[in-house]
């Protein structure tokens, strides 16, 4: 898996504030000790967007906002299939946005 320098750090930090774990123990524990399972991580992430007021978010956004960022930055479709764990390209299409701002830049390209 692919990390961010940043992100390694921050896990890093947290990892500094939490009791000693195994290493094949779960980064994020329930309060049984054991991993969250894919539909707790989304109820618990549609808590968070609703609690921060984050009206119409859902355990999507961040994946959406991920690859959005990359594009943006004109990161191949290829390479934004891979790291969203796509191997059709078209499976990614639907997780990428285009503001009006994008438009407008695109168009302004023709001069």
């Amino acid at each position: 898996m692919f990390v961010s320098e940043r992100l390694r750090r921050e896990i890093a930090t947290y990892l500094r504030t939490i009791p000693k774990r195994a290493n094949e123990a779960p980064l994020f524990a329930t309060q049984k000790r054991a991993a969250f399972s894919a539909n707790t991580a989304c109820q618990n992430l549609n808590t968070i967007y609703d609690q921060a007021g984050i009206a119409g978010a859902s355990s999507h956004s961040g994946r959406r906002t991920f690859i959005t960022a990359l594009a943006t930055k004109g990161v191949g479709p290829r390479i934004l299939a891979a790291l969203a764990g796509h191997r059709n390209l078209n499976s990614v299409m639907p997780y990428i946005d285009a503001s009006d701002d994008q438009k407008r830049a695109a168009v302004e390209l023709i001069g």
